[in-house]
């Protein structure tokens, strides 16, 4: 947490073992990180940087990313090619969705998502291959790979 006015960072925390994803729940009640190394997403009071639950996800959770109905959030399993949805209200995984087989996932390279406006579909920009491969929510299924260049793993929706 950094205090804009001060410039400093007032409180920390240490959250699994190389903590990368960050994300804000849409109604700002909730900090979502994503642990790469210990294969965990966090949920934690964004006002204490207390942690109020830890989760289990797939194989290295590089990023986070919270729907914005605030109901669910995913991280991009980068060692496995897939996505874990979390279930916010419960705080508990309820279903992956496979993006890439594990075989392909290093050929991918599945790096950021990011949920479209209306949170029924999801983007992922795969690095390595150089596209963002779009996924149904609600089936979970992979509707097309757009292409991308240079290894970008940047993503916005512009309407």
């Amino acid at each position: 947490m950094v205090d804009l006015k001060t410039r400093r960072a007032p409180l920390s925390v240490e959250v699994g073992e190389e903590p990368e994803g960050i994300a804000l729940s849409p109604d700002g009640e909730t900090l979502w990180v994503s642990a790469r190394g210990s294969n965990k997403a966090f949920a934690l009071d964004p006002m204490s940087l207390a942690i109020r639950n830890e989760i289990d996800t797939g194989r290295f959770p590089l990023r986070i990313a919270v729907r914005p109905q605030g109901d669910f959030a995913v991280t991009s399993d980068l060692a496995d090619g897939g996505l874990s949805v979390i279930d916010t209200a419960i705080g508990e995984v309820v279903r992956n969705i496979a993006v890439s087989s594990p075989e392909e996932a290093q050929t991918r390279f599945q790096v950021t998502i990011l949920w479209s406006p209306d949170g029924e579909r999801i983007y992922a920009a795969e690095t390595r291959s150089d596209t963002i491969a779009e996924v149904d929510f609600a089936s979970g299924e992979v509707l097309r790979r757009l292409p991308g260049e240079g290894g970008g793993d940047g993503l916005a929706i512009i309407e």
